[in-house]
């Protein structure tokens, strides 16, 4: 042996030497084979680096890691056997006995987002019969995109009164690791108002007060996705709004009116109020005052003031009310005065005065005749207007437009012994509502000298007998002839001669 650094049993287990054998001229050539037999050698693990692999979190059973590679001489594993004799993560991992090459074994304990499963310590030994030696491999378990899990409740609530940042629900996914970790959260759809935010932790928080009223919103429906790189996964998370007791205020007209003519139930007004939704939502209404005989009545819920009892309504008589209208949510309660005007309707009057009246037959101009009285709706109208219609031709009398009087206007026409009463037509209008009456004046009789118009003298034949006429004597009182006279002789009748 001249070189023993070529002689390696793992590497070149045997030597075919040709050897010859020579003398002068002649020779003979022979193949001899060398063996060269095993020596037990401690492995030498090859150069490069051993805490640098790396496996991702969704590898699956039998994916390889690392390839170990120890020697005892010859060509890299040859002779060589490989265990891993410790591990922080057992079982995760086996070690092909020949080849060095590891490979994944159990993959559930791989995942990046758990520390406790992010990496691997192992020790493998290389070994040839008792000639052993160790090194340690370390694996990092590289992270993969993965479907998060959301694995909280779908369900939470907030005060209406809530004010901004106010956390609401706290959202929790995890892709195999720790909750959040490693995954973005968004709220895709049903965020009305833009109410609602939500940060990289999953928290939800109020981002705008005002959008947040239980009487608008009860309650919102956000659709949360999870997501880690392209894979995603989401949740419809429901948000019930709690109501906070808020003091209503009116946003209707205080001021209305209401024609006399109103029919039970017909409607008067529509009260509104708010606590910062929909006007009404959340609102109960009441009349406080100024509804003592019942006239009104109000919805509770919806605002709206309707006609109790239409026989309270006499635009003559009661022609406004004032009602307190209270409006209320829980034990808060506002209140407002509704002023409600009965408007005018043309009625047809009714007569209260007498058809009949009276004047003396020496009456003088300007002297009241009659008195005509109406009503309109049970109560005297200011607004009526008198007329008459008819039996006034001769224009005997006038009466007042406005308060119903008769008047004398012409009294060289009343004669009781010639026109004993005059039947005047007298009409009483409030607008388009209209309604007559005949009434009738008597000419009352007063004393009067009468006025002889064929005195005397009268004759009469010396032989006339009982009854027979000797004179007609006519006299007036402003009347016919004889009209309401009376005759009677007041002298004797003196007896003549033919001889005087």
């Amino acid at each position: 042996m001249v070189d023993s650094t070529q002689f390696d049993h793992e590497g070149t287990g045997e030597v075919d030497l040709t050897v010859e054998a020579s003398e002068d001229s002649e020779s003979t050539i022979r193949t001899v084979t060398v063996t060269i037999t095993d020596v037990t050698e401690t492995p030498v693990f090859a150069a490069g680096p051993a805490d640098s692999n790396t496996v991702a979190e969704d590898a699956t059973g039998g994916a390889p890691v690392h390839d170990v590679d120890a020697h005892v001489g010859g060509p890299p594993d040859e002779g060589v056997r490989y265990e891993i004799t410790s591990s922080n993560r057992p079982g995760a991992f086996n070690i092909d006995s020949t080849t060095g090459e590891i490979e994944v074994e159990d993959s559930s304990q791989l995942d990046h987002e758990d520390e406790t499963m992010n990496s691997a310590t192992l020790t493998v030994v290389a070994s040839e019969d008792e000639e052993r030696v160790s090194q340690a491999v370390t694996i990092t378990v590289t992270d993969a995109n993965e479907i998060p899990t959301i694995t909280s409740e779908s369900s939470g609530s907030v005060s209406e009164s809530a004010s901004g940042g106010t956390v609401v629900h706290d959202v929790d996914a995890d892709v195999g690791g720790s909750a959040d970790e490693g995954v973005s959260y968004s709220i895709t759809n049903g965020n009305t108002g833009a109410a609602y935010t939500i940060d990289s932790s999953g928290q939800i928080t109020v981002a705008n007060p005002d959008a947040v009223d239980r009487e608008r919103t009860a309650s919102y429906t956000l659709t949360v996705e999870a997501s880690e790189g392209d894979q995603r996964q989401t949740q419809n998370v429901s948000i019930a709004v709690r109501d906070v007791e808020e003091r209503p205020s009116f946003t209707s007209d205080a001021a209305v009116t209401l024609a006399e003519d109103a029919t039970d139930s017909e409607p008067v007004h529509d009260v509104d109020a708010r606590v910062g939704g929909p006007q009404d939502v959340g609102v109960n209404y009441t009349i406080a005052s100024g509804n003592e005989m019942g006239a009104f009545r109000i919805d509770r819920s919806s605002g709206q003031i309707t006609v109790a009892d239409s026989s309270q309504f006499d635009y003559e008589g009661t022609n406004s009310f004032t009602l307190t209208v209270r409006a209320s949510e829980g034990k808060l309660n506002q209140t407002q005065p509704i002023a409600i005007t009965v408007t005018d309707v043309d009625e047809a009057p009714t007569f209260t005065s007498d058809g009949a009246g009276s004047i003396a037959e020496d009456a003088t101009s300007g002297e009241q005749a009659h008195d005509v009285n109406t009503t309109v709706g049970g109560h005297p109208d200011e607004q009526v207007t008198y007329t008459i219609t008819a039996g006034n031709d001769a224009g005997a009398f006038e009466i007042d437009t406005g308060n119903g009087q008769i008047d004398v206007v012409d009294p060289t026409q009343f004669d009781h012994e010639g026109t004993s009463e005059f039947t005047l037509t007298v009409e009483a209008s409030e607008g388009n509502g209209v309604t007559t009456r005949d009434i009738t004046i008597t000419v009352t009789d007063v004393n009067e000298t009468p006025t002889f118009v064929n005195s005397g003298p009268a004759s009469i034949v010396e032989n006339a007998t009982v009854d027979t006429l000797v004179h007609n004597v006519d006299a007036h009182v402003g009347g016919p002839a004889d009209a309401g006279v009376n005759y009677h002789l007041t002298c004797l009748v003196e007896r003549k001669t033919a001889s005087g």
